[in-house]
């Protein structure tokens, strides 16, 4: 059982962290856009316009607040992975996110069952019934738990 959650926790976090990362990209380039957008201001039309970077300032610490308040839940939820557990949970997760996408639940919704089922502590969560409805991840969810 223990090793059925520390997998099911290592795909939790690898298939957010996938999920989140473009996120971030997409946050960091707005912020980097609207800053040279206010430095272009500032320098050609007037220094008044530099007063525009106090909100970008205070997006940006909240969205690092936020980002890296993700980071510290998915490292604690996280357990230590060797480089065999890593392949192997990466391996999985793409075979998931493509399960996922042909049965076409969207990705808030999987991520609410997966959290929930962390947070109730089931041994049998929506992870372990997706691979089970798969013939093709059951056998790899299960080489996955001997990792462990």
């Amino acid at each position: 059982m223990l090793s059925n959650i520390a997998a099911i926790r290592a795909v939790t976090v690898e298939f957010a962290k996938q999920y989140i990362q473009p996120f971030a990209w997409i946050g960091l380039g707005i912020i980097v856009i609207l800053l040279v957008i206010i430095g272009l201001l500032v320098f050609t039309v007037s220094a008044w316009w530099g007063l525009l970077i106090i909100p970008v300032v205070l997006f940006s610490i909240v969205a690092s607040a936020i980002w890296l308040l993700v980071c510290f839940i998915l490292g604690r939820i996280s357990p230590h992975l060797n480089v065999r557990q890593k392949a192997a949970t990466k391996q999985f997760v793409t075979k998931l996110q493509f399960a996922t996408e042909t049965i076409q639940t969207p990705y808030p919704i999987i991520v609410f069952y997966v959290v929930r089922d962390i947070i109730l502590r089931k041994d049998t969560g929506f992870i372990s019934e997706v691979t089970q409805q798969s013939k093709t991840l059951r056998p790899d969810f299960e080489e996955l738990k001997q990792l462990f």
